[in-house]
């Protein structure tokens, strides 16, 4: 495994392109509009895309997982884990 401390968000593109079959994402925030069109191109594809975020307000406004959600890529949201104990 490598780790990136630059570029990282063209690192992430190189490995969606070259997803296949199904991509499982976790993220406390999902906001890039850059990632979002990559996933999309993935859903294209026929690529069986998961995305499972933090119920916040950032996500709920995301325009970002809205667009998902408009390319039927699964979104789900979890609790928010920052005012539940």
């Amino acid at each position: 495994m490598d780790a990136y401390f630059q570029d990282i968000e063209d690192h992430i593109v190189k490995e969606l392109r070259a997803t296949s079959e199904r991509l499982l994402v976790a993220a406390a925030w999902f906001t890039n509009q850059r990632l979002a069109h990559e996933l999309v191109a993935l859903r294209r594809r026929y690529v069986d895309v998961e995305i499972v975020v933090d119920d916040n307000p950032a996500n709920r406004k995301s325009s970002a997982l809205q667009m998902l959600a408009t390319a039927n890529v699964s979104v789900s949201f979890i609790k928010n884990l920052a005012t539940d104990q």
